[in-house]
């Protein structure tokens, strides 16, 4: 309640900054007509970094304020237009008025070469961006496989993403929350396709500005700008080939119509795939080797619709909805070769079959009032998320004794609806007191309601009987509200900046069957600091620090118990907590492209989900486990061999060590520790054929009770233009030499684990993509979003 009284007070506040200096002027063509829009910057003529920016408003008129006095130089451009400069002498104060800037009217767009390219990779104060737009990394194919190849990001089979080989990650697009995890999260970024994505951004370290949700970081994923006065768009299609053949067609329109911005797209293919699994699992008193075997098929539409209106040159109003569908199946044969210590052993074969239809609907509604040139904004976030997921699980395992020769069948199925929502709203204020130091401020609540019913039944003379012991119904209701600021300054050679962020969650889980209810509530501050010392034109340290949280997955409060084979299955634990993390970075940058970080993390209350044994069946269920101490090398080395060849390499190693290690389980290693490089080749070759080769390393892998054996992977693609850069073509292979497999040991309490997981990772991929275009590119300004529980669905 302070915060909000605060806020309001800050919000009535006037203008305290008082203006000695104004340059003020109006912008018109050569033909007599306000230019709105342009780009107006004033520069210090000493060096010619940038002072201060705006744009023109419907009047083609600007004005600036401001105390400092130097020498400056007025720039203005504009799309289309050449641009035009002055100096202005403002040593001893200024007031200064032009009355008409003339813009010349420059060459038509399909006449303009653009040659300049923004450097693949930047850092920034708080975050590192990979500019991926026009490589061949977001030439044909899917968003998943643009995310696979970023420097410090690893994605499992099973859509679980990491950065610095931490998992804990916020997926972002355009600023906005995906809504997706896990399987649903890798399904969603498969159906996106690559070339709409114009960066990467790499958040490690996330200001109090950002949700305190994610201990590893943020990825946001950012979009490709719109088109001003015309249109544009593209038509694509793509044919993969792996073990079954796959496709996939996309569509985008993007376009200007006056003051609104309007962008739409589409994707609709399917994917096949499959996985091999041979496992043994051995304990004190059985041994069992096992092989799965499942053939997986997976259909998808997605829709994006982006709109945004520019009410006058102050206000502005965004909305964005997006859709998608996942439908398939998956059907599995399993053996296992069950063996009783020094008694008699089992042969069980189960056939599975699985079928599911996820729809989400998502939409964000975002309002902006710039209130001033100099830079006092106040902007409205407001999100809304629904998820409907529907499935049918069936089972038939039939158990052979080898002894006495008798064999039984069982057979049973599950039912289960799925259902989610989501609500957010957030006010952001910002207030600059100079062109140095500025104020941020912001609220913001969210609201989540999930329901699973799962219903279980089993085939008894052949007649279906609901096993309500198995079968439950799980509500789940959670508000987080918090409030935040952010103070930073700039100097000469130093910027600084600190916050503090306060959230509230409030919580409740119903488990309906067993007329179960816990509740929970609690408050946090998490802290942050940032600052970035720019010691020569070479060289840049940053240091950073926060204090973050993970939420335990809704999944993992749920108390039912579900079985995923007659000797595996899975269960919550209610009691489960957030777990906390101190994240501390040094960050250094020479030559402004080759960037090394060393990472130190501080965990109180690592959430793990570890294998039990009940009865001879694996349960896996999340733990409160242990503390541990982490710290972690990344290197990102951008090097030019010759004009044709450049390459992206990506080291990172992380160590960790284990502490407070329940009595129970200390069984289990101490120390871990992980690593992997990659190197991105890209080459241009005679007749402007462009190639790349892309090959991953990942060294031996050693966790609390998991260790994994290297593997390492090459892909290789290349592509060519035609028809005046309108069509692509572009032909890939993905893992050449069919070398990704996993081998992995997993140790639980009184239990060890061989598997090795292989699938269909080798594949070929033939894309065609045709573009068109009418009239002039200018800049959407890509809205954020304020929901980030959906991650956790």
């Amino acid at each position: 309640m302070k915060f909000l009284i605060y806020f309001s007070f800050i919000l009535m506040l006037p203008l305290q900054v008082v203006s000695q200096n104004t340059i003020k002027g109006k912008i018109l063509s050569d033909e007599n007509t306000p230019v709105e829009f342009a780009n107006v910057v004033i520069l210090h003529s000493k060096d010619s970094s940038l002072f201060k920016g705006a744009i023109t408003d419907l009047n083609g008129e600007f004005e600036f304020k401001f105390n400092e006095n130097a020498n400056y130089i007025l720039q203005a451009s504009a799309v289309g237009f050449e641009s035009w400069s002055r100096k202005i002498e403002c040593s001893n104060g200024c007031s200064t008025t032009i009355n008409e800037i003339i813009l010349t009217q420059g060459k038509l767009l399909e006449e303009i070469a653009v040659t300049a390219k923004r450097p693949m990779v930047e850092r920034k104060i708080d975050r590192i961006v990979f500019n991926v737009e026009n490589t061949l990394l977001t030439s044909g194919g899917n968003a998943l496989e643009v995310l696979k190849k970023t420097p410090a990001v690893w994605i499992d089979q099973e859509g679980n993403v990491q950065i610095n080989g931490k998992g804990g990650v916020l997926i972002m697009i355009n600023g906005k929350r995906s809504y997706m995890s896990g399987q649903d999260l890798k399904n969603m970024l498969e159906g996106m396709d690559a070339n709409e994505i114009l960066s990467i951004e790499v958040i490690t370290n996330p200001s109090s500005k950002y949700d305190a949700e994610g201990i590893a970081g943020i990825l946001d994923i950012k979009l490709k700008k719109q088109l001003a006065d015309g249109y544009s768009g593209s038509i694509s299609g793509e044919y993969t080939q792996s073990h079954k053949a796959a496709y996939r067609f996309n569509g985008e329109l993007k376009a200007k119509i006056k003051k609104l911005n309007f962008k739409m797209s589409a994707t609709q293919g399917d994917w096949v795939g499959f996985n091999n699994t041979p496992q043994v699992r051995e304990t004190s008193q059985s041994y069992v080797e096992q092989h799965f075997h499942s053939d997986n098929y997976n259909n998808f539409q997605n829709l994006n619709l982006e709109s945004d209106y520019a009410i006058n040159d102050k206000h502005n109003i965004a909305a964005v909805y997006r859709f998608n569908k996942f439908e398939g199946n998956s059907k599995s044969d399993n053996l296992h070769k069950y063996s009783i210590t020094g008694e008699q052993q089992f042969i069980i074969t189960d056939d599975n079959y699985f079928n599911f239809n996820n729809r989400f609907h998502s939409g964000s509604l975002n309002y902006t009032f710039d209130i001033d040139t100099l830079g006092r904004k106040l902007e409205f976030l407001s999100d809304y998320f629904n998820r409907k997921s529907k499935s049918k699980r069936f089972f038939k395992n039939t158990i052979d004794n080898s002894q006495s020769g008798q064999s039984t069948t069982q057979e049973s199925r599950n039912f289960q609806d799925d259902d989610a929502e989501t609500m957010s709203a957030q006010i952001d204020y910002t207030h600059p007191f100079s062109s140095s130091t500025k104020l941020e401020l912001g609220a913001k609540a969210s609201f989540t309601n999930l329901q699973n019913i799962v219903a279980v039944d089993s085939l008894r003379e052949d007649n279906w009987e609901n096993q309500k012991q198995l079968s439950y119904t799980y509500d789940h209701e959670e508000t987080i509200t918090s409030a935040y600021f952010n103070l930073s300054h700039e100097w000469e050679k130093i910027s600084i900046q600190g916050g503090l962020r306060a959230e509230r969650t409030t919580l409740q889980g119903t488990w309906v069957d067993a007329d179960s209810v816990f509740n929970r509530s609690y408050t946090k501050l998490f802290p942050s600091l940032f600052i970035n010392h720019k010691i020569s034109k070479d060289h840049n340290l940053s240091y950073s620090y926060s204090y973050r949280l993970n939420r335990p997955w809704y999944g993992f409060l749920n108390p039912a118990r579900v079985y995923y084979s007659i000797l595996e299955g899975r269960e919550g634990n209610p009691n489960i907590q957030p777990e906390y993390s101190h994240v501390g970075e040094i960050g250094y940058t020479f030559k402004g492209k080759y960037n090394m970080s060393i990472n130190y993390t501080n965990t109180e209350g690592g959430i793990q989900n570890f294998p039990i044994l009940d009865n001879d069946i694996s349960i896996y269920k999340p733990f409160n486990m242990m503390n541990y101490h982490e710290v972690a090398l990344a290197l990102s080395l951008p090097i030019t061999i010759t004009k044709w060849w450049e390459t992206m390499n990506s080291f990172n190693y992380s160590s960790n060590w284990f502490i407070d290690i329940p009595e129970e389980i200390s069984q289990i290693e101490t120390k871990g520790y992980s690593g992997y490089f990659q190197s991105v080749s890209t080459l241009t070759l005679p007749k402007d054929i462009r190639a790349e080769l892309s090959w991953y390393w990942d060294m031996r892998y050693q966790s609390s009770f998991e260790s994994r054996l290297p593997f390492h992977y090459l892909d290789v693609s290349a592509e060519k233009d035609f028809f005046k850069e309108k069509l692509t073509l572009k032909l890939s292979m993905r893992d050449v030499f069919n070398t990704l497999k996993i081998e992995t040991d997993e140790y639980g309490v009184d239990q060890h684990l061989t598997y090795t997981n292989s699938w269909n990772s080798q594949r070929f991929s033939a894309s065609l993509r045709y573009n068109f275009s009418k009239g002039e590119k200018v800049d959407i300004k890509h809205k954020k979003s304020s929901n980030t529980e959906k991650n956790r669905l």
